[in-house]
């Protein structure tokens, strides 16, 4: 607190000033450069920005935190101290201002301490004169706060005699070691002194170094882990802010990670699995998560984000799946009418915004053009920042925890948790496991409330992520967007091709189509002339028994003008597609090819993935089968786990009047029942 007395010397608009006179409303003040006089109004010198008032040199009001701190004993010792120490102070007044005293005088303050002193020695205190003489400065000092022991307490540190250079040594040190394997203490102190002795620096000793080591730390895991340790030397030295969606698919942040569990792949062997999920910041829901056999890739990466706009019902080959699961584990999953009843209130997010790590996947050319292609904001984050997405980072681990502890298989995350035989417990199948965890998301996750998800209006309300979105859509409703055939063909990897008088050469794989508009383009150029007339070519990684050519061709408008018309994709099949048992992907190819001296041919490719597909299933072979190379037996077992996960383009639709040669049986209407009108939600409903 800053108190102004006659006398006290001001700075004000950068002048000195001396404190002359005061009537409580205004100080007389005189400068002291060129001895001129003013009065002023309290107020309008406290509220100049000019304005210096002297140095507070009594107590602070905030210092009186510590008769609050200060224990019930430590209040009765400054009282204590306090009636005697002002006794003394009392005495010595007492002269001063004329009063009689009885016996000797005692002039001195020391005097008067020893007298004090042989005082409380009779009281049963006994003190030092060192301690005598502090308690008599810390009384007039501070008073009363100045008697309370304040040892412990805020603001009382006990400081060292360590020179400034030792704390300097000791942050290099443990900044050395930020992308290094963790040291010990005794190695960090051991090059602190090397170096302290170099620089002729005294060297405390090492008990104080361990302390000051210690005193230090802040939580940079100089000793502990190193992932932690570099994570913890990535985050910035600020405040972290809170990422804010206004509306849902504003922000949905993506990622993938290896899954702590085992799962059966389809010749009988465990495989470790990665989990490849998206969350939606406005809303905190699951957008989609599935499971891949090794490692995620780019086409698995662009179906994450592309299903968060289909309804699960849509997607090719769910129900499938779920109906084989459910004949698998019929006493896990839930019932089917509540599963139908949970899928209703799903949300169906239409992807504005994607923020991803620097993972291979996610930086590639092929996920860059798909979101072009979809309208898709990418956001890159920082290097070794998870900070940057903490969402799908929690919600990893909240998959970890409430879904991957409780499946048979679960290994632990890492060495000194997991298990003596892991993989020998009751592994279930890949595709079980990812229907069990779409219905987990269905039925639990996006109707369990979350701590992160509340309104203005209802700070307290938990809201689960289906009333949030519900929430939302009542302000910012989503658009009503599904993905159709032809924008799940152009999310796929492309190549330019030229069409031959046998088809289209891809992979060293032949393919043909029996459409007449193919047959037509045969041996032409097309439009794009910055690829010297090829065609461009889609296909699928994972399934390559089919790829896509883009139809393009010239026609003339109603006015006589040339345009380019877009006639859509034209389907051709690989010529051997009708005699593969199983589809294999480019990963199959390439692992065949690596393993052959020349290019094989189309019969080789056919005849080495049956080989490999029967010897993995454990099928009749062959007299003298070519055993699996490591590639060929990797390549296998993850096409025969990405067969049963990954489906087909979704079903083309038929524009009304269309006219088939094959007659179209009927459709079924269902029975609909009473459809509720919309209305607005009540904070008192919950919901």
């Amino acid at each position: 607190m800053i108190e102004l007395h006659i006398g006290d010397i001001i700075e004000l608009r950068g002048q000195s000033w001396h404190i002359r006179d005061s009537d409580g409303l205004a100080l007389r003040l005189k400068c002291l450069d060129d001895g001129s006089d003013l009065t002023l109004p309290v107020a309008m010198l406290l509220c100049d920005d000019s304005f210096v008032g002297p140095d507070a040199s009594g107590p602070s009001i905030a210092d009186q935190r510590l008769l609050d701190l200060a224990t019930d004993e430590q209040r009765r010792d400054a009282q204590f101290w306090y009636e005697h120490l002002s006794g003394i102070k009392h005495a010595i007044e007492q002269p001063a201002q004329g009063q009689a005293i009885s016996g000797a005088p005692i002039v001195t303050v020391q005097e008067r301490l020893s007298d004090k002193i042989s005082e409380l020695r009779t009281l049963g205190r006994p003190v030092s004169m060192t301690t005598m003489w502090r308690k008599w400065q810390r009384f007039n000092n501070a008073g009363l706060l100045g008697c309370i022991d304040q040892r412990g307490m805020p603001g009382h540190v006990r400081l060292s005699g360590v020179h400034e250079r030792v704390i300097v040594v000791l942050e290099m040190v443990k900044a050395h070691y930020v992308d290094k394997s963790t040291p010990t203490k005794k190695q960090i102190l051991e090059i602190a002194e090397r170096r302290l002795r170099d620089d002729n620096v005294p060297v405390p000793c090492r008990s104080s170094l361990y302390a000051l080591l210690a005193a230090l730390d802040r939580g940079e895991h100089t000793t502990g882990d190193a992932t932690s340790r570099r994570s913890h030397a990535n985050s910035p030295n600020r405040a972290f802010s809170k990422i804010v969606a206004l509306y849902p698919g504003e922000e949905v942040q993506l990622d993938s990670t290896p899954l702590d569990a085992m799962a059966l792949l389809p010749d009988g062997q465990p495989c470790r699995i990665d989990l490849a999920a998206g969350i939606d910041v406005a809303t905190l829901s699951i957008t989609a998560a599935i499971l891949r056999p090794n490692a995620c890739k780019t086409v698995d990466a662009i179906e994450l984000w592309a299903n968060s706009c289909i309804p699960q019902q849509m997607l090719p080959g769910w129900i499938e799946n779920m109906t084989v699961a459910r004949s698998y584990l019929s006493d896990k999953l839930s019932p089917q009418i509540d599963l139908d009843r949970a899928l209703e209130n799903k949300p169906i997010i239409d992807v504005r915004g994607v923020v991803v790590d620097r993972g291979k996947i996610f930086v590639s050319p092929v996920f860059e053009r798909a979101t072009e292609l979809r309208g898709v904001h990418p956001r890159v984050a920082p290097p070794h920042q998870p900070t940057a997405k903490p969402h799908i980072e929690r919600l990893l681990k909240t998959i970890g925890d409430d879904f991957v502890r409780w499946i048979p298989g679960y290994k632990g995350r890492s060495v000194s948790h997991r298990g003596r035989n892991p993989e020998k417990d009751t592994v279930w199948p890949l595709f079980v496991l990812q229907a069990l965890l779409d219905e987990w998301v269905i039925t639990v996750y996006q109707n369990r409330p979350h701590s992160g998800l509340h309104l203005t209006a209802a700070p307290r309300m938990q809201l689960s992520p289906n009333a949030m979105y519900r929430a939302m859509s009542e302000m910012t409703p989503t658009p009503v967007r599904t993905m159709t055939r032809d924008d799940w063909i152009s999310l796929k990897p492309h190549e330019f091709r030229r069409i031959n008088r046998y088809g289209v050469n891809l992979e060293n794989l032949v393919y043909n189509s029996d459409s007449p508009r193919f047959h037509q383009m045969r041996r032409t150029k097309s439009l794009n002339s910055k690829q010297n007339g090829k065609w461009e070519v889609r296909y699928d990684p994972t399934n390559l028994m089919q790829i896509w050519v883009r139809d393009e061709s010239l026609v003339f408008d109603s006015e006589g003008q040339r345009k380019v018309e877009d006639n859509g994709w034209i389907e051709c099949r690989w010529v051997l597609a009708d005699y593969a048992t199983i589809p294999f992907g480019i990963d199959m190819v390439k692992a065949i090819r690596r393993d052959m001296s020349k290019k094989p041919t189309d019969k080789e490719v056919l005849r080495r993935a049956e080989q490999i597909h029967r010897q993995l299933l454990g099928g009749p072979s062959e007299p003298k089968p070519r055993p699996l190379s490591r590639a060929e037996a990797s390549a296998g077992r993850a096409n025969l786990a990405r067969q049963e996960l990954s489906g087909g383009p979704p079903a083309e639709v038929v524009a009304p009047g269309r006219s088939d040669d094959t007659p179209t049986p009927p459709v079924v209407q269902p029975t609909l029942g009473p459809v509720e009108p919309m209305r607005p939600m009540r904070l008192s409903e919950g919901w």
